[in-house]
């Protein structure tokens, strides 16, 4: 097991092989003309470049939020070391994208219901950072839609009408587009609408467990030029995003290793948010991989049951 100060090393040195990233670069096939699509995604890349070679993190990720009356919402921009097409093929279904919000922290389990080719139906349940099994977790109905896949780009949102504390409008948006022949550059937005409920919720949190979590936007800089960043519910809604964007750095990573791909796929995670240790607590310890070993088998057991009562 890589020590904390090797995990970091190791998360930047895989995250930093852009050999093109001053440079993007990609083939179209033929004759084909890059899509509306491409180009509106490959312009904000252009509009946050500088963050993305040069940033606090060391990493090409720009993370940045935002709040609206009672709306919150994250959103992680970021190039990958996977080609599009891997990209495209890996996260264009439903069962993959519960694959991937089953390594969330707080998500304790998710069941897919095809409905059809275009829109199914997450059941994903949400809980505490500690070990919950999903009867003890919230249950949240989301919405899988394909809204649009082409050659060059992919889009997919995940909506749910409800979530816990009277939380409401829940959306998890991903793009992608190539960025060059072997890369690809995303983007990931996390949002939700918060009323009163909430508020009393999140203040509660602020006052005592959460008093002293940070995000990941730099607000300024301490006598001794170190980054201090924000808090509160800013600070709550970029950890989520940045927890749900390993989550799918780490399907992506593991994908191509040996061994029990779910094993493989959280002892990635925990690699890539040691990186971030100021900001994620759960990877101080192993409990993080402990938690999501019992839970793997929850869901396990939970399928294995379900083909017994249809045979």
């Amino acid at each position: 097991m890589l020590t904390r100060r090797a995990a970091r090393k190791s998360v930047r040195n895989l995250l930093l092989l852009f050999p093109l990233l001053l440079y993007p670069y990609y083939s179209f096939a033929g004759n084909a003309a890059p899509s509306s699509h491409y180009q509106s995604l490959m312009s904000q890349y252009n509009s946050i470049k500088a963050s993305l070679e040069s940033n606090q993190y060391g990493v090409p990720v720009y993370i940045r939020s935002e709040f609206r009356k009672d709306v919150a919402s994250g959103e992680v921009y970021a190039l990958l070391n996977h080609d599009f097409a891997t990209v495209a093929a890996s996260l264009g279904s439903s069962d993959q994208w519960c694959d991937v919000v089953s390594l969330h922290i707080n998500v304790k389990g998710c069941d897919v219901d095809a409905g059809n080719q275009s829109q199914d139906q997450l059941t994903i349940y949400v809980g505490r950072r500690h070990y919950q099994t999903p009867d003890e977790a919230h249950e949240m109905q989301y919405r899988f839609h394909k809204a649009d896949s082409l050659p060059d780009y992919l889009h997919v949102n995940l909506t749910s009408g409800s979530g816990p504390y009277g939380t409401t409008e829940y959306l998890l948006t991903f793009e992608v587009i190539p960025f060059d022949d072997s890369s690809s550059f995303i983007h990931f937005k996390y949002s939700y609408h918060y009323g009163l409920m909430a508020k009393l919720a999140i203040e509660g949190y602020l006052a005592t467990i959460g008093k002293n979590k940070v995000g990941f936007t730099v607000k300024d800089y301490d006598a001794e030029n170190q980054p201090v960043y924000v808090q509160g519910l800013q600070g709550i809604v970029e950890r989520n995003s940045m927890r749900y964007f390993i989550a799918i750095r780490a399907f992506l990573d593991a994908s191509g290793m040996r061994g029990e791909q779910w094993e493989n796929r959280v002892e990635q995670w925990y690699q890539l948010a040691s990186g971030f240790e100021r900001q994620f607590m759960e990877v101080r310890d192993r409990e993080y991989i402990e938690t999501k070993r019992k839970e793997y088998a929850n869901r396990d057991a939970a399928t294995k049951t379900a083909l017994l009562r249809s045979n």
